[in-house]
This record gives structure tokens, C-alpha cells and sequence, in this order.
């Protein structure tokens, strides 16, 4: 299927007219947008450099979960870098070939997000429900192939976009731009309901479960993952409206030219939209920070001085614990004065003098 008819006759409505009328009310947002991408863009991107440098650094923090986050993290510094360097080019969408690949870009980064954000809840809801099938199946290596195929399946769905689009404005696209639609609009929705699904499962599980140690490291991390998920669909859910009411209409077969104000509209809302998935984009490692106790005291240890900790490896020892280690080196020997004087109070580490009468004797 491809569209033979001319914009014109399709809406009714001159496509030069409709562009220009597209980009002047797209220019009353344009500077908003850009001061906002000027702010944040330079703090996500620093922040996001610090947790991707967190895990590479700290071997602790190489952990499954971790491996679907680096990849957010990734996603969420292509994102801030490829917006950033736009407007720092006053780069806008122009109709151009090159503003439909920035909008597969965007589209495909957006698509990596939602799907690792399911694959997340699935290795949570699969700890929790199934935690043996889970612990011997379940591996970093896993995590990883999943996330490669993640980022494969997005790139497809980018190319999509741009070859739809180039067919959408008659510039020789083989692909209906109805197929790239639906394929947003059910990602959408389905990642909404599979996540939230999950995670009330999740909820209701581990409130059933005994106060173990165990199960409180289980709901620690689990309560993390969902902050970071309510904060991600909070700030997606502009975009989210936005995407599945442009598929109710793309399926209804109604010409966005011929209601102008609808598509103003829609373009306040994707601008809006863009504003909060760029703030997202920032305060994920803000999140991780103030959740988990783990992820700071690896922040810690990443930035401490390794010349600093060679020095304290190679510290010598206080004068009081040197004599503590002759006392038990003596004690171990069997010094017939050691023995009694550990058979008189054998609950209590020697005292400062007995430590010096120790050293005397020895």
C-alpha cells in the first residue's frame, strides 16, 4: 500500500500552507524548549557520566539490574546529547530528510527506554515469584542479550518511521505511515499495562512475606524500581497521551490540516512533553542516590583516591595495636603468664598495661 494522492487532496488544504502554519506555531515554543535543553542538558549529562563511571568502577554495582540501568543510562545520554547539539546548531524540524532521521532517533531511544523498563519489572516480578527457577536461570550474560536485542528491535522500529514519513510527505517512502502509528501506539500502552501489572504484583507479594534480611534487600531494591518507574511514566505521560491520541486519529482517517488548532495543540503537548522526558533523562541518578544506600556508598568508593587507599593499606599500624598482635602472637605460643592472665578474664582483650607487661616478659 502507497499513497498516489497529493497532500492537497487528501486534507483539502495546501501542504506548504500547513507546514508553514506547523513551524510558526511550533517557533512560540521553540525558545522555551531551547532554554530548558540549555539547563538540563549539561546536568543529566554529567550526572549519567558519574553512574555510568559508578559501575565500571565499583565491581559491586555490576549486577543484573544494573545492566538494564547502565543502558538507561545510555539511552538517556544519547538523548540529552543528540537535543543538545539540535539547538546548539538551531536545528529544527523542517521537513527536511534529515529532520525525519532525528525523529527516528528520538522515536528508537524511546522505544529502547519503555522496553527496558518492562524488561526490568520482569526480573523483578520473576525474583520475587519464582526466586529459584529465577536464581538459576537469571545472569548478567542474559541481561545483556536482552538488552542487545532491545536495541535491535528499536532500530528497526526507526527505520520504520523515517521510510513512513518519507512516504507520508511524497519523498519516495515504501512504508504506510499507519503501520509506524500503531506500532507506538500499542507499545505504549502495552508497556503501561504490563509494567504497572507487575509491579502491583510485586507490591502485594512482598507484603505477604516474613521481615527477613533476605526479603528486606528483595523490597529495598523492588521499592527503588518503582519510584524510578512512577517518576518515568510520570514524565512520559504527555508524550504517551500525545502518541495514542495521534493513533485514534490516524485510525479515524482525519486530516490533522484540516483542524489546526488540534494540531497546535498536539504540538504544545509534545513540546511540554519533551520538557518533562528531558528532565527524566537528568534525575534518574538522583534517584538511584537517594533510594539505595548501596549506589552511595559506591559513588564513594568510585571517587576515592586509589593513591589514598595504597597509603592506607600500607599505613603502619598504631602502637596500641601492635602490641595487641604480640600479645596474641604470645598468647598463641602458650607463654605460661599469657595463659593465666587469659584464664582470669577471658571475655576481655588485654588492657594497655597488661599489654606492656606482655611485651616485657616476651
Amino acid at each position: 500500500m502507497t499513497y498516489n494522492h497529493s497532500f492537497k487532496d487528501l486534507c483539502g488544504y495546501d501542504q506548504d500552507q500547513f507546514v508553514e502554519d506547523y513551524v510558526a506555531h511550533g517557533l512560540k515554543r521553540y525558545y522555551t524548549l531551547r532554554l530548558s535543553v540549555q539547563i538540563l542538558a549539561p546536568v543529566g549529562l554529567l550526572l549519567n557520566l558519574i553512574f555510568l563511571f559508578v559501575v565500571v568502577r565499583v565491581k559491586s554495582m555490576r549486577t543484573i539490574i544494573n545492566v538494564y540501568l547502565v543502558n538507561l543510562a545510555v539511552v538517556d545520554t544519547l538523548n540529552l546529547l543528540v537535543t543538545f547539539g539540535l539547538f546548539l546548531g538551531n536545528k529544527i524540524y523542517d521537513g527536511s530528510h534529515t529532520s525525519f532521521i532525528v525523529s527516528g532517533i528520538f522515536d528508537a531511544l524511546r522505544i529502547v527506554s519503555y522496553l527496558l523498563v518492562v524488561a526490568i519489572a520482569v526480573e523483578r516480578f520473576s525474583a520475587v515469584h519464582h526466586p529459584i527457577t529465577y536464581r538459576a536461570s537469571a545472569s548478567k550474560t542474559r541481561a545483556a542479550k536482552v538488552s542487545a536485542g532491545i536495541w535491535v528491535l528499536a532500530v528497526g522500529v526507526g527505520i520504520v518511521e523515517v521510510l513512513s514519513l518519507l512516504g507520508h510527505f511524497g519523498q519516495g517512502g515504501v512504508v504506510p505511515l499507519t503501520i509506524f502509528v500503531v506500532i507506538m501506539g500499542s507499545v505504549s500502552i502495552v508497556v503501561i499495562t504490563v509494567t504497572s501489572t507487575m509491579y502491583v504484583c510485586l507490591v502485594l507479594k512482598l507484603r505477604q512475606r516474613s521481615p527477613s534480611t533476605q526479603h528486606w534487600r528483595i523490597g529495598k531494591v523492588t521499592s527503588m524500581l518503582i519510584i524510578n518507574t512512577t517518576v518515568f511514566f510520570f514524565s512520559n505521560s504527555l508524550i504517551i497521551a500525545a502518541v495514542i491520541l495521534r493513533v485514534i486519529i490516524h485510525l479515524s482517517h482525519v486530516c490533522m490540516a484540516s483542524y489546526p488548532q488540534l494540531q497546535h495543540d498536539l504540538v504544545d503537548v509534545g513540546k511540554y512533553g519533551r520538557i518533562l522526558e528531558f528532565i527524566n533523562n537528568c534525575i534518574d541518578p538522583i534517584i538511584y542516590s537517594a533510594t539505595s544506600a548501596e549506589f552511595r556508598s559506591a559513588v564513594i568508593q568510585a571517587v576515592t583516591c586509589p593513591c589514598c587507599d595504597q597509603r592506607g593499606a600500607h599505613q603502619e599500624p598504631a602502637p596500641k595495636d601492635q602490641m595487641r598482635v604480640q600479645a596474641a602472637e604470645l598468647l598463641s605460643q602458650g607463654a605460661p603468664h599469657c595463659k593465666a592472665m587469659a584464664k582470669t578474664n577471658p571475655s576481655q582483650p588485654p588492657s594497655e598495661g597488661e599489654l606492656l607487661e606482655l611485651k616485657v616478659i616476651s
